[in-house]
C-alpha cells in the first residue's frame, strides 16, 4: 500500500519528523528522522519511538509518550472544553472587544476559566498555558501584575460595562428583578456594609441586584449596590439604567407588606406578589364547597389542573389559584405531621419555611407555594380539628398584581413561576461558579470581578438552555458537559496540532449537542 492509498483521516497525522506505517490493518505514527550514513556515503532515515496509533476518533498516544508529551517536540493543550465554550460565545467576545479594545480578550478568558475550573485569578495564568486558547486568543497577560491593573481600569468604567451588558441583550418580551448578598470583608470598599442577609447572618456584605429573562433562561443585567439598601427604588434605578422597558418585580410571601406594593406603584414597576393565606385580602368564598362553578375558569400547568378566580378588593387586583395536585399533597403533608409523632407539642416542621433577603425575596430554588404549607403557618400542636378547620385553603395562592400590560390569568401564573429562573441563576452563581463571598479588596476591583462572574454566568445558562431545549437536563447537568469536554486535547507534533483520541463518553455529548 502506497502513501496516497492511506485514508484520508489516517493522513491527516502526517507531518514532517513522522512516518505512518500499516500493521494487521491499523495505523501507527512513528518518529523519523535523517543521518549520514559515513560507509554508504549517503543519507538514511532514522526510525524513532512510536507515537501513537492513529484512529478515526484522533491519535491514541503510546504509553511512552503518555510519559513525555511534555518533552521534546510534543506537546498536549486541553481544547474540546474551552473550544466549545469560545465558539458558543462568539458574540460575547466580540463585545468585549469592542467595548474594551485592550482587555477584551482577557475578560472572556477569565469568564471561561471562571466557569470551567472556578479559577480565582491567582490560576488564571496556569489554566491558560494548558489550554487551547493560548493558540486562538494569543498573547495575553495573565500576571498578577497585569490582572491588578485590568481590575482596577475596567472596574473605573461602569457606563461602559452597562453598555456592554446592553448589547447582549438582544429583545426580551418580559423579565425578573431579583437581589442576593455577596459577603465581603474588605475594609476597603464603601459599599460592603452591614445587613441581614436570607441567613439571617449581620454580617459585611454587597447586594447583587440581577435582571433575569425567563423566556430565554439567561441573566441580562446586573448592578451592585450597598449591602444595606433596602428601598425598592433601587429596583427603579437598575430597571432604568438596563434600558429596559417590561420588567416585572416577582417577589414572595415575605416580601409582600402594604408599604412594599405603594413604593412599587409610586415607582411605577410592575409587580406579581404572592399574599399569605391568612391575609384579609384573601377571598376563600369559592372555594367554601367543592362546587367549581364559583370559578372563572382553568388551565394547566405542567399537566396540573390549576382553577383561578380573578377579583378586586380595596382597589386591590387579585386573582385565587387553586392547584389541585398541590392540594393532595399539602393534605398528605399535614396528616403525616399527626401520625409520625405522638407528641405534638416536640414535633420539628417537616420542611423550613424561607427566609426573607434583604429586600424580603427569598432565595429557596424550590416552588414558594409548595414550600408553604398550611401546618407551616400555624402554631403546633398539629391536629385533625385544625385539618378540617382549614382544609380548603390548601393548595390554594392569592397573588396581587399591577401589570401596565393586561395579562391572562394563566400568564399571571406563569410569570409568577418563572421566579424559580431567577433562583436558579442565585444558585448557580454561589455554587457552580462558587462566587458567594469575594476577597477583591476595592470597590473598581469588585465591580470588575461581579463583571467576570456574570459573564461566566451567561455562559453556564446558554449550555443548560441547550440542554433544556434537547431535553438533556435529566441526564446532564452543564458541568458535567464541561467535564467530559475537558478529556479532548490537541497534540502539537513537530510543530503541526493534531486532535488526539476522544474517549466515547465525549464523543457521546459531541454527539447529542451536535457539535
Amino acid at each position: 500500500m502506497t502513501k496516497k492509498e492511506y485514508p484520508s483521516w489516517v493522513l491527516s497525522h502526517k507531518s514532517k519528523g513522522t512516518e505512518i506505517r500499516e500493521m494487521g490493518g491499523r495505523y501507527y505514527l512513528y518518529q523519523v528522522s535523517a543521518f549520514w550514513d559515513k560507509d554508504k556515503k549517503k543519507s538514511r532515515k532514522k526510525t524513532g519511538c512510536l507515537l501513537g496509533r492513529i484512529t478515526e476518533q484522533g491519535l491514541v498516544l503510546s504509553k511512552a509518550r503518555l510519559h513525555a508529551d511534555r518533552v521534546g517536540k510534543i506537546s498536549i493543550l486541553e481544547s474540546g472544553m474551552s473550544e466549545y465554550i469560545y465558539a458558543e460565545n462568539a458574540d460575547i467576545l466580540s463585545a468585549l472587544t469592542k467595548y474594551f479594545p485592550t482587555d477584551g480578550k482577557t475578560l472572556f478568558l477569565l469568564s471561561l476559566f471562571r466557569l470551567a475550573y472556578q479559577s480565582p485569578l491567582k490560576n488564571m495564568a496556569f489554566y491558560y498555558e494548558h489550554s487551547f486558547m493560548r493558540e486562538v486568543l494569543s498573547g495575553v497577560k495573565l500576571g498578577k501584575n497585569d490582572l491588578t491593573t485590568l481590575l482596577k481600569a475596567v472596574g473605573n468604567q461602569r457606563a461602559t460595562i452597562s453598555a456592554c451588558m446592553k448589547s447582549l441583550m438582544g429583545n426580551p418580551s418580559y423579565v425578573l428583578i431579583d437581589q442576593t448578598h455577596i459577603i465581603s470583608l474588605s475594609e476597603q470598599m464603601d459599599c460592603n456594609r452591614l445587613g441581614y442577609n436570607s441567613q439571617r447572618v449581620f454580617e459585611p456584605q454587597v447586594n447583587l441586584l440581577s435582571i433575569f429573562s425567563p423566556v430565554h433562561k439567561i441573566p441580562l443585567y446586573y448592578r451592585m449596590l450597598a449591602g444595606d439598601i433596602r428601598e425598592t427604588k433601587a429596583l427603579k434605578l437598575t430597571v432604568e439604567a438596563s434600558g429596559l422597558q417590561e420588567a416585572i418585580v416577582i417577589g414572595d410571601k415575605g416580601f409582600y407588606s402594604q408599604t412594599n406594593v405603594a413604593n412599587l406603584t409610586a415607582e411605577g414597576l410592575d409587580y406579581i406578589l404572592p399574599i399569605r393565606r391568612s391575609h384579609t385580602l384573601c377571598d376563600y368564598t369559592c372555594i367554601s364547597t367543592s362546587d367549581k362553578q364559583s370559578f372563572d375558569g382553568y388551565f394547566f400547568f405542567e399537566e396540573r389542573i390549576i382553577w383561578y378566580k380573578a377579583y378586586q378588593k380595596e382597589a386591590h387586583q387579585l386573582i385565587l389559584f387553586l392547584d389541585t395536585r398541590l392540594k393532595e399533597q399539602e393534605q398528605k403533608d399535614y396528616l403525616l405531621r399527626i401520625k409520625k409523632d405522638p407528641n405534638p407539642e416536640s414535633q420539628a416542621p417537616l420542611i423550613e419555611k424561607n427566609k426573607p433577603d434583604i429586600l424580603g425575596i427569598e432565595t429557596e430554588t424550590k416552588e414558594v407555594t409548595e414550600l408553604e404549607t398550611i401546618a407551616q403557618g400555624e402554631k403546633k400542636p398539629h391536629t385533625l380539628a385544625k385539618f378540617y378547620d382549614r382544609q380548603h385553603l390548601m393548595g390554594t395562592i392569592t397573588l396581587e398584581y399591577s401589570l401596565k400590560k393586561m395579562k391572562t390569568p394563566e400568564e399571571i401564573f406563569n410569570y409568577f413561576k418563572s421566579r424559580n429562573e431567577i433562583e436558579n441563576t442565585y444558585d448557580a452563581y454561589k455554587n457552580i461558579l462558587e462566587a458567594d463571598a469575594t476577597y477583591m479588596q476595592g470597590q473598581t476591583q469588585m465591580e470588575t470581578w461581579s463583571f467576570i462572574n456574570f459573564l461566566a454566568l451567561i455562559m453556564y445558562f446558554r449550555i443548560y438552555k441547550k440542554l433544556l431545549d434537547k431535553d438533556l437536563l435529566k441526564k446532564f447537568a452543564p458541568k458535567d458537559i464541561l467535564l467530559f469536554l475537558e478529556h479532548i486535547k490537541k497534540l502539537k507534533i513537530n510543530d503541526q496540532w493534531v486532535q488526539a483520541e476522544i474517549t466515547q463518553k465525549s464523543q457521546k455529548i459531541l454527539d447529542l449537542l451536535r457539535i
